[in-house]
């Protein structure tokens, strides 16, 4: 499988992850700690899809009986670890940004930052250059990622001193750890085969959760949580993070292989799908979904998605590869 081809199935899969974890945290889990303990724990189902995918994708040497596990040196066990621990950061960070600032501004502006600060560890780090093709596909991607996460229809309210400034370093710091964990993937993946360094790395997004529960307020967060899975809810955070396992697959697969900022760069096909699903299921569940757009607002998003198409145009005529 072409790794184009793999990150585009893992964007449509991450999408639909995402409308699911939208509701669930606007609806069930309210804490921001508490909903990423989760996703770091269920992460671990990830292992379990990680045979079927390695298989369907046809990873060199991956063989279904013999998994080709092994325990890795302790460089690269470290290196596993810290970016399986970046990744759950991350998604805290974002998380806790998005309770205190404007997702209107906060969304573009951590789509725009992660392939920049990317890119920027790419060139510094991985010792990969892109070609001029290369390097408009990327802009372009960036700048259409940004359009398509705009919200015309809602007036940004004033911040509070405080809470504005806490916001954009939260989402600052959300960028540059998804960066710093995509960028080491790439590096973890040029010293370990594909299904043993992902293990090692979703184990590292499961330990760092777990120190969430030294605090005493976290913890009661968390244990009022698990009362979700007593509640249809429960089964549906299930499929939520079964998708997200699955499309973590397709990326990381993707990134294995490929440019890991022109990877990010895609990152605007996601929003591209979670429109779509924005619009055919806001014909049934408006206020579920809650994406009421005006015609201008719509027509932006419109025109953002035909940017993006441009640059995946780019993208395929460019091959870029590793």
């Amino acid at each position: 499988m072409s790794w184009l081809l793999a990150v585009l199935i893992g964007h449509l899969l991450n999408a639909v992850s995402f409308v699911l974890d939208k509701v669930l945290l606007t609806k069930s889990i309210q804490n921001a700690y508490a909903f990423t303990f989760f996703i770091g724990l269920l992460g671990l189902a990830a292992l379990g899809l990680a045979p079927f995918g390695a298989t369907f994708l046809g990873i060199p040497g991956f063989n279904v009986i013999a998994f080709d596990f092994t325990i890795p040196t302790a460089g690269s066990l470290l290196l596993n670890l810290i970016v399986g621990a970046l990744f759950t950061l991350a998604l805290l960070c974002f998380f806790l940004a998005m309770r205190g600032q404007e997702a209107t501004r906060l969304v573009p502006f951590v789509g725009g930052s992660v392939p920049v600060f990317t890119f920027v560890f790419e060139w510094l780090f991985l010792d990969q250059r892109l070609s001029i093709t290369q390097l408009v596909a990327f802009g372009v991607l960036v700048i259409g990622t940004i359009l398509i996460t705009l919200d015309l229809d809602k007036k940004a309210e004033p911040d509070k001193p405080a809470q504005g400034a806490k916001g954009w370093v939260l989402a600052l710091l959300a960028g540059l750890f998804f960066a710093l964990s995509f960028g080491l993937t790439k590096i973890a993946f040029e010293q370990q085969n594909f299904y043993n360094a992902f293990i090692w790395m979703r184990l590292g997004s499961f330990l760092l959760p777990l120190l969430f529960l030294l605090s005493a307020k976290h913890r009661i967060a968390i244990y009022q949580a698990f009362s979700l899975f007593r509640e249809k809810a429960g089964f549906l955070y299930l499929v939520a993070q079964g998708f997200g396992g699955a499309g973590f697959i397709f990326i990381n697969y993707a990134i294995s292989i490929a440019s890991v900022s022109i990877v990010n760069a895609l990152q605007g096909v996601q929003y591209a799908f979670l429109l779509l699903m924005a619009i055919i299921g806001s014909l049934k569940y408006p206020k579920l979904l809650k994406e009421s757009m005006s015609r201008r607002s719509l027509a932006l998003k419109v025109f953002a998605v035909m940017v993006i198409g441009f640059g995946l145009y780019l993208i395929a005529q460019s091959q870029v590869y590793a």
